[in-house]
């Protein structure tokens, strides 16, 4: 059991919303094959955040990283999470702007303020 904590920045996709300060984030393993590069897997993060991206969009997530090493039911286990400092959702349209402008931020709590749990 243990803690590592660094600074991160993610690409993934929002796939859902803990609560109203926090959502998952599915960011693809990329690895450089014979043919070029290929996703091989996904990751999982725990997002903390001032407010929610949108469901179902690609996000830059840039933040603290906090790795914690566990065990569950006899099985090691390592959970990502992610105190952000900034959240920006990739390719909006002027339509989404307008329907999510009160919950689509580029900056908001700095992530040296503690984690909303």
């Amino acid at each position: 059991k243990g803690l590592f904590v660094a600074t991160i920045d993610v690409t993934g996709d929002v796939i859902r919303h803990l609560a109203d300060k926090g959502f998952v984030l599915a960011g693809p393993v990329i690895r450089k094959g014979d043919a070029g590069f290929e996703t091989i897997g996904t990751n999982y993060y725990t997002v903390w955040f001032g407010q929610l991206p949108p469901l179902k969009r690609t996000v830059i997530v840039h933040g603290r990283l906090s790795v914690k090493l566990d065990e569950y039911q006899g099985k090691p286990q390592v959970k990502t999470t992610i105190n952000a400092k900034t959240v920006v959702v990739k390719n909006l349209t002027a339509d989404d702007f307008e329907k999510s402008a009160p919950t689509v931020s580029v900056t908001a709590t700095s992530a040296d303020e503690p984690l909303p749990f």
